[in-house]
């Protein structure tokens, strides 16, 4: 096959082309004599079609208040970040619907989002880099963060005259408390406010603004309370204990939740409480007494009878303690019953400590016989209180006269029994007792409760021999020289101590 000439006139390449133009309207005849004259068109056919109707995107009427809120936070015309933006326009709003809003706004093409997480006003060139709010704000850099003129950091700011806790913000202003920490936490990067710990509670804040007096302030706060705790306070009466069951069954609470209550509501000093036996027994203090949360109409829980519950023993130990204000043990048995007995009986150093224990009493240690002495606390003073409502406490001039009778029928006794000869002896025997246990064990070695028989009638508690034979063992007079079975167990065998050879 020949093949064709380079030289010879190639014929032009022929193509059928449509061209589509959407536009004004133009004019078909100049359009036509460009396409002929300009590109060496053939059979050019122009047709016009329909005009098009462009279509806007869809738009609402009329903006809502979140609408019209983000609107106006971005007529500054500067970049906004989406944590930024829904911080300053959510008023309690949770993020998803602001969120929402946005892409609805940029749907109807009223704000544009030019880069992830970024959103502008419509029509706005993108922002350099530069003109970015930094995400995250350094505490104490001295960034303005504008907290304080949001509406939102307004209406805390009123608040905060007085020492206010996040949970009352939420309560009161009807918002979230992640908004809350969000404001509070900016709020203080601006120094515009500061926290303070509450009282008795740990982990706990409070918020007040930085020039407040704090002393003063916490004397005159009123602390906020969960609504179970606010009914356990509006069901205490004046002036007197209830026990947690009574509570419970006010309030229609269990008694485990009463008791969480009563134990949130003592560390914030509104309540006392005191445990008897498996009972716990609960007051409001003066403080308790003036909360909001006591109201007249509210439901009372029955009054415990603590005279029942104390028993009469300890509560003439309190009564005894209410009168003198601080004494010995010896002096609480010696008022307790002056010259009508020894006083054994009473197991005084017992029943303080039991005392101490239920938090009735506390000790005090006297610096100039450096013995120690007992008071009540201001439970127990409470319950000497309201003790005293149903029946007579003793005068202390009755009192007095107990401790002198008794101090007077305990020498008499001592001086009968030649006590001071005693304390002379060469035996080393510092009691009638003692010397009456050395005597016994000189004619031979004797057990434990044998030894109890020798003092019996000395002495009104017999086990205090377990002491006296620790004391004589203490001096080198006696020693344990072995056991032997008894009908209980074993009895420890006791001698006197022969001299080493």
């Amino acid at each position: 096959m020949a093949e064709p000439d380079p030289d010879s006139p190639q014929l032009p390449q022929i193509a059928r082309q449509v061209v589509e133009i959407v536009g004004p309207l133009i004019d078909m005849g100049r359009l036509k004599s460009i396409l002929e004259g300009a590109f060496g068109a053939r059979s050019v056919k122009l047709r016009a079609t329909v005009p098009l109707e462009i279509q806007q995107p869809p738009r609402r009427p009329k903006l809502g208040k979140l609408g019209e809120r983000i609107m106006a936070t971005l007529a500054d015309g500067k970049p906004w970040r989406a944590q930024h933006l829904i911080a300053e326009v959510a008023e309690g709003r949770v993020p998803a619907t602001v969120r929402h809003e946005l892409d609805l706004l940029i749907e109807e093409e009223r704000i544009q989002r030019p880069r992830s997480g970024i959103y502008m006003l419509a029509g706005l060139p993108p922002p350099r880099p530069e003109e970015i709010r930094p995400f995250k704000v350094r505490s104490g850099a001295g960034v303005d963060t504008g907290m304080s003129r949001s509406t939102t950091g307004k209406r805390i700011l009123a608040m905060l005259d007085q020492p206010t806790s996040a949970n009352r913000i939420v309560k009161e202003l009807g918002i979230t408390r992640q908004r809350v920490d969000q404001v509070m936490k900016a709020l203080l990067s601006d120094r515009q406010v500061k926290r303070i710990p509450e009282p008795g509670l740990k982990g706990r804040w409070l918020w007040i603004l930085p020039d407040a007096d704090v002393r003063k302030s916490i004397r005159a706060h009123v602390p906020s309370l969960a609504d179970g705790h606010e009914a356990v306070m509006a069901a205490l009466q004046p002036d007197a204990f209830h026990s947690v069951s009574a509570i419970a069954k006010t309030v229609g609470q269990s008694k485990i939740a009463v008791a969480a209550g009563v134990r949130s509501l003592e560390g914030r000093s509104l309540v006392v409480s005191l445990k008897l036996g498996q009972q716990k027994y609960v007051s409001a203090t003066p403080r308790g007494l003036l909360h909001p949360a006591r109201t007249p109409d509210a439901p009372k829980a029955a009054i415990a009878n603590l005279a029942e519950a104390f028993g009469e023993k300890r509560i003439a130990f309190i009564e005894t303690l209410g009168v003198l204000g601080q004494a010995r043990t010896a002096e609480v048995t010696a008022a307790l019953v002056g010259a009508d007995g020894r006083g054994t009986e009473l197991m005084s150093g017992i029943m303080l400590n039991r005392l101490l224990l239920s938090d009735f009493a506390e000790p005090i240690e006297d610096g100039t016989s450096g013995q120690r002495r007992y008071r009540l606390t201001e439970v127990g003073r409470l319950a000497a209180a309201l003790i005293a409502r149903d029946r007579k406490s003793p005068s202390r001039e009755i009192l007095d006269q107990r401790i002198e009778a008794f101090k007077e029928q305990r020498t008499a006794r001592l001086r009968a029994v030649g006590m001071r000869k005693i304390e002379n002896s060469p035996t080393g025997a510092g009691s009638p007792a003692q010397k009456a246990l050395l005597e016994a064990l000189a004619t031979g070695t004797k057990s434990t409760k044998e030894l109890e028989v020798v003092i019996s009638d000395i002495v009104g508690n017999v086990k205090s021999v377990h002491l006296m034979l620790k004391t004589l063992a203490g001096r080198g007079l006696v020693e344990q020289v072995g056991e032997i079975k008894t009908q209980g167990g074993r009895a420890k065998l006791w001698g006197l101590k022969r001299p080493a050879a």
